[in-house]
């Protein structure tokens, strides 16, 4: 109990130092590092009243090129379009009952559901927003506790990179940090577990604490920061630059020296005896190594460093390094980024985009889009056919009746095939050449049926009569969307791609 008590103190005190480091940032411009230039350029959504200007970091996922933006003050996941820089959609949350999640701490987003989590549980909800499954941390807490491990609380807001959750759709399984009882003897003991959300076991995997754990103390800068890859967990410790990999089929564990050029690789030591406020100042100011990110679009990783700073006024005052790594874990380039950096970034086809800490403007939530020649824009990668029942998780609740019939209820997962199977170009635009995009709002009543249908015209592209009643021709044969919800959706009319369309299904 008295850890939990602390933890919440902890991150409380992180938060508000979080909320007073943002920085005003520039719409465009360069900077040329040592030995590389970057390109910044800026991507911003539209937002009105019912958004939020800045949403908590990692609070937020980019999925198939939508935004998805845990929206604290409304308890939803606000969904933007980052092609048309728009809001399509929100997941309602419910604080109580059958599907009560009290608050979020962070999530990550599948093709097949959304994981959350919070100080109590992981929470598996579908893209509707309902529970499917609940994992209560204290069960595995108590399982840890009988080989003498401990489950790492969760972080409100941290300065590492997305390392709450990791998942790997693979297996069906969680993978999460564990420590001992014992902070100071780390040496040769287990460092990652699993979670199969199935069984809802917890077990460790053969990944261990560096030797040199066994006598130095670096704090919470031993936590181990996991990723998945395909056929590897990679994972490495924000006190070294030193990273390691395990072989999901062998269990044999790599070691890779991807060193930095222009700061040291490895953190001072903390004070064993040090106090909550010397812990916090350690945390923010010491040489810091950041979870390392996998980009499937380009085949490469990416690590964030930054270096030690005496500034204790502010904990972004650092400076702040990329690095670019092979596929087989060999260092390709190191490059310097903008000063008051904050070091979270998502992974896109357009680049690497980092979230502005102030783009607050009254209409506009903006990102930075960071590119270089290692880093170019590519074509974006289809997602894989989505499946409509997962196999790992017993759901009882499903509703066996969508199988048969894929759009009894419209969601994000089926909207844009279902406009594809409906869509008529009306002739005469089609004729000429008319085209553009139409943005539908629905709204639905407890049951998920239809209570309202507009246009917004703020997001919509032409004033073409035709092309708008043809959207709404199709917005009303939707019979179902999630109840309670506010549901959104673009209907484009592209001549090409129509015909080309067209021209498949003859």
């Amino acid at each position: 109990m008295k850890m939990i008590n602390h933890n919440t103190i902890l991150h409380v005190i992180l938060y508000a130092l979080f909320l007073m480091s943002c920085n005003v940032a520039k719409d465009k411009y360069e900077v040329i590092t040592s030995s590389s230039l970057i390109n910044i350029d800026t991507l911003s959504v539209n937002i009105d009243e019912n958004y939020m200007q800045n949403y908590t970091v990692l609070r937020n996922r980019i999925f198939n090129g939508w935004l998805y933006a845990y929206n604290i003050h409304q308890h939803t996941i606000d969904i933007f379009d980052f092609t048309t820089q728009n809001f399509i959609s929100q997941i309602k949350l419910q604080k109580e009952g059958t599907d009560g999640i009290p608050n979020i701490n962070s999530f990550v987003i599948t093709k097949e559901f959304i994981i959350l989590q919070n100080e109590s549980n992981y929470i598996i909800i579908n893209h509707n927003g309902h529970i499917i499954k609940k994992i209560s941390k204290e069960k595995l807490t108590l399982c840890l506790n009988k080989k003498e491990y401990l489950l790492d609380a969760p972080n409100n807001i941290s300065i590492s990179n997305f390392e709450d959750i990791v998942y790997d759709s693979n297996s069906k399984k969680i993978i999460i940090p564990i420590s001992t009882s014992s902070p100071f003897k780390l040496k040769g003991k287990h460092c990652l577990a699993s979670i199969d959300i199935s069984t809802e076991e917890i077990s460790l995997l053969p990944t261990t604490y560096p030797d040199n754990l066994n006598n130095e103390y670096y704090g919470k800068l031993s936590k181990p920061n996991p990723l998945i890859t395909k056929d590897r967990i990679i994972y490495n410790f924000s006190y070294s630059s030193d990273v390691y990999s395990l072989d999901k089929n062998s269990k044999t564990i790599s070691s890779y020296q991807i060193t930095s050029d222009f700061i040291q690789n490895r953190s001072e030591q903390l004070d064993k005896n040090s106090n909550i406020k010397k812990q916090l100042d350690y945390y923010f100011h010491s040489l810091f190594f950041h979870g390392l990110q996998y980009d499937n679009y380009r085949n490469l990783f990416y690590r964030v460093h930054t270096d030690k700073s005496n500034d204790r006024s502010v904990f972004n005052n650092k400076e702040t390094y990329l690095t670019i790594i092979s596929d087989n874990l060999e260092k390709i380039s190191e490059i310097k980024l903008p000063a008051n950096l904050y070091p979270i970034f998502n992974i896109t086809e357009k680049g690497l985009i980092f979230q502005f800490m102030t783009g607050l403007y009254e209409d506009k939530y903006s990102y930075m889009i960071i590119t270089s020649s290692h880093i170019m824009p590519v074509n974006k990668i289809d997602p894989p056919h989505k499946t409509e029942v997962t196999p790992a998780i017993d759901n009882s609740t499903v509703d066996k009746s969508t199988v048969d019939n894929p759009f009894e209820v419209v969601s994000l997962d089926n909207i844009k095939e279902f406009i594809t199977e409906n869509l008529v170009y009306p002739p005469f635009e089609l004729k000429n050449g008319a085209e553009g995009a139409v943005f539908v709002i629905l709204e639905s009543d407890n049951s998920g049926g239809i209570l309202s249908c507009k246009i917004s015209d703020r997001a919509t592209s032409t004033d073409n009569e035709a092309l708008r009643n043809e959207a709404i021709r199709i917005a009303k044969l939707i019979k179902r969307v999630a109840p309670n919800s506010l549901f959104s959706f673009h209907v484009n009319f592209n001549k090409e791609e129509y015909l080309l369309r067209k021209s498949k299904k003859q």
